[in-house]
């Protein structure tokens, strides 16, 4: 396949596969889109999205059982369940800028992935959660997630961590260069993988707003019954989101400020505990707190939006992230919204004067911060121009980045032919 230079107009495939199942991978393509379209006229890019062929839950399972040993093993053990479009509900919510020179293109199965990239006319691939190897006929870019099994050994068997361990080597041993969302990552690889061959390229702290979720649609909250003031978590109920922590320290607050209430958004099941949440629930019901702690499940995203502006603040209680705060905690900053952020490492990366951070071990330390948080004089959010205009400058440092990214997968690729 013939390889443009970097001065041509490039065809970046934004490969979705393992990604459109789950709010965080959908968030994850979003930034990715974003930051290429604010630097595709400087930078001379188009995108093609590609994203799984089928909608439904069965024929996707069978595409990821065809997708090669690792790889399979690595998008089931890393996300926690197989990968289905169906959380892809609306592309349109992907991209911010409607006029972009954007294609999408279908795969139905994991081998029809070189000849879907030449059909697309697809010059450079990323992001590659798991190796596509060496002899992948199109330059590709690896994405190392985050290395939680190092961390939290506990909620990981020994079959998981051996697998992610093996997955990140292939990854990090094939590919000419990954990305990382923070330096905390970017260290870790050095630590638990000296082996690795791959050129490291981290993505800055880019949060940016779509121009219509600055566009406030006061029936969204009415839907959800989102009255006076209210914290709200936008986590998967996985068990190192620490939820429970979150929980007691609304507990500790409940008393002295009864008409607060907490608003949960995200999916419920756990993979390594299926009944964390049920086990949630209950403390809640113990405690009198179940009608004040609300549990939405898995809203649209423009509903989600709508919440985390009208909340107090967004609490980030996680134990681990791969990048500063989790994505909800950069919505919430481009959205000019409160943050109360767990203190670990990974999280103080995070580039914002408006975020407060707690001992994620500690619920009266949360619940003083909440308290800070009720004391101050209702938030006003900056002029959306304003924020617009610095979502746009954050989503270009980004842009450049991956870029470079891209610039080093395609130089490898032209050495090797």
């Amino acid at each position: 396949m013939a390889t443009r230079d970097m001065g041509d107009l490039v065809n970046v495939g934004l490969l979705g596969c393992g990604l459109t199942g789950w709010q965080g991978g959908i968030d994850f393509l979003r930034l990715l889109a974003n930051s290429f379209t604010a630097v595709s006229t400087t930078r001379r890019l188009r995108v093609t999205l590609i994203i799984p062929k089928f909608a439904s839950r069965s024929p996707v399972k069978r595409l990821v059982r065809r997708v090669p040993g690792r790889v399979n093993r690595l998008i089931r053990r890393v996300l926690g369940r197989p990968a289905i479009t169906e959380g892809l509900r609306d592309l349109n919510d992907i991209f911010y800028e409607q006029d972009a020179d954007i294609t999408v293109a279908h795969v139905g199965d994991w081998d029809q992935l070189p000849r879907v990239c030449c059909e697309a006319g697809v010059d450079v691939l990323i992001p590659a959660i798991g190796s596509l190897g060496k002899d992948f006929p199109v330059p590709w870019v690896g994405w190392v997630i985050d290395f939680q099994h190092k961390y939290l050994s506990n909620i990981f068997s020994d079959h998981e961590r051996h697998e992610r361990d093996a997955g990140f080597h292939d990854l990090l041993t094939a590919a000419p260069a990954v990305i990382v969302n923070s330096e905390f990552t970017a260290a870790d690889i050095r630590r638990f993988h000296p082996e690795a061959k791959a050129s490291v390229f981290l993505m800055p702290f880019a949060p940016a707003a779509c121009p219509e979720w600055l566009e406030d649609e006061p029936s969204l909250l009415r839907r959800y019954r989102a009255k006076g003031r209210y914290f709200i978590i936008c986590n998967q109920f996985w068990i190192h989101k620490n939820h429970a922590l979150a929980f007691k320290a609304f507990e500790a607050i409940s008393t002295d400020y009864p008409d607060v209430n907490l608003i949960c958004t995200g999916a419920a099941y756990d993979y390594r505990s299926e009944t964390h949440f049920s086990e949630l629930q209950r403390f809640l019901k113990q405690r009198g707190l179940a009608s004040r702690v609300r549990c939405l499940g898995v809203i649209p995203k423009r509903h989600q939006v709508e919440l985390v502006k009208g909340a107090t603040a967004l609490i980030q209680p996680s134990l681990f992230e791969g990048g500063p705060g989790g994505l909800s905690v950069y919505d919430a900053v481009a959205l000019d919204t409160l943050v109360l952020a767990s203190d670990i490492q990974v999280n103080r990366e995070i580039r914002s004067d408006d975020v407060l951070f707690f001992d994620p071990h500690d619920p009266s330390s949360l619940a003083a911060r909440m308290r800070v948080c009720l004391l101050k004089d209702p938030r006003l959010r900056q002029d959306a121009s304003m924020l617009l205009s610095r979502g746009l400058r954050k989503r270009r440092e980004c842009g450049d980045a991956l870029v470079a990214a891209l610039k080093c997968a395609r130089e490898h690729y032209l050495v090797r032919s």
